[in-house]
């Protein structure tokens, strides 16, 4: 992370804009060169410290004609330390701005880049540029001046002025530097045929079997897994897992797992022995009112002929199904051996059951909420 590295890719980042040809400069060189430097050097950054009678942040602000860009650090005792850097290029538009205009840009778009280390604290800003210190007591602002001090309100600052040759980072925080990595000596299998046979007789492995296989009782796949990683980890240990419960070798195992498929019976035909012998019943409706009052339908249907009645009725009520299909089915088509109906308040009533049961009918029900049945 470099304080400037915006202003120095410029030139580089010129090349790719749409329309313009790519020539490589000196210019671009000592970019490049420039570039290089800044990602292989300090500063390092540190943590920022948020507990009480932690030093006071301090945010660094600068513009140019190019970019703008902040460091934002943290007093330790007596010295700094660098907590962020930011920058960005400026646009077309941002570029016409005057000196003024820009040092506030970069003020105003770096208080809220770092607001979550900056609210509800006070903290100093530093700048190169007198106007900004009277940026807050502004007479009567207007347009984006106006905008602008109405978004730093909800922050708490001093800002002070800092020549030029000393705005920069007094300190830059140390860390010790990474110590090399420990390198490993691995013994590799010339083949593996033989890990299974091999992994069998090491006491290691078979600690691991005993523990998170016979001691958790075969207890499948996903719980095999958790219990595998409270104390182990490797490389593929989920498909390693899966493929070794898919092969468990203990036949109790198989035996005495529960089926996961939902068991399901297998789809017959309804035997039908003659015209009348099984009729299907039910109401469709409510419906929009017809003249005579009707809003529903009392269907009727034989399940080998597939003939059909419908008849309109004013309700659904008990007596007014009762009647229907002592009418209009039974006086002109004779008693069926079966009716077929859900579970609907009518069809469950007394009444109804008092019919089937002195006509002889014997009554049959659909499944709760799934009317296919019927």
């Amino acid at each position: 992370i470099y304080q400037r590295i915006c202003r120095y890719r410029a030139p580089l980042h010129r090349l790719t804009q749409k329309d313009r040809k790519f020539t490589w400069t000196v210019e671009c060189d000592e970019a490049f060169n420039r570039l290089k430097q800044a990602l292989t050097s300090p500063p390092i950054l540190a943590y920022p410290d948020f507990s009480p009678g932690a030093g006071e942040f301090v945010l660094d602000t600068d513009a140019s004609e190019l970019a703008i860009g902040a460091v934002l650090s943290q007093r330790v005792g007596d010295r700094e330390v660098a907590i962020a850097y930011g920058s960005r290029v400026l646009d077309k538009r941002e570029r016409n701005y005057c000196t003024t205009r820009r040092e506030m840009l970069a003020l105003v778009y770096f208080l809220h880049h770092f607001r979550p280390y900056l609210l509800g604290k006070h903290f100093l800003v530093r700048t190169d540029h007198h106007s900004l210190q009277w940026l807050q007591s502004f007479r009567d602002p207007d347009g984006q001046v106006a905008r602008w001090q109405e978004r730093i309100q909800e922050y708490n600052f001093s800002c002070i002025y800092r020549p030029g040759a000393r705005h920069s980072n007094a300190d830059a925080l140390s860390r010790r530097p990474v110590q090399g990595l420990e390198s490993v000596n691995l013994l590799l299998a010339p083949n593996r045929m033989n890990w299974e046979e091999e992994q069998s007789r090491d006491t290691d492995i078979g600690e691991i079997y005993r523990l998170q296989l016979q001691d958790l009782g075969h207890a499948g796949w996903n719980k095999t897994e958790a219990h595998i990683r409270r104390r182990y980890w490797w490389f593929l240990l989920h498909y390693d897992n899966a493929e070794f419960c898919r092969h468990c070798s203990v036949s109790v195992c198989a035996r005495t797992k529960a089926p996961t498929i939902t068991p399901r019976a297998p789809l017959q035909p309804i035997p039908v022995q003659e015209p009348n012998h099984r009729v299907g019943v039910d109401v469709i409706g409510p419906l929009p009112e017809t003249r005579k009052g009707n809003r529903f339908i009392v269907v009727m249907v034989d399940y080998l002929t597939k003939w059909c009645e419908a008849v309109p009725v004013k309700q659904q009520d008990a007596r007014t199904i009762a009647s229907v299909i002592v009418s209009e089915w039974v006086s002109r088509y004779g008693v069926p051996v079966i009716r077929h109906c859900d579970q609907g308040p009518a069809f469950e009533s007394y009444l109804l059951r008092e019919i089937c049961e002195f006509l002889g009918i014997h009554k049959t029900r659909t499944t709760p909420y799934h009317q296919e049945g019927n």
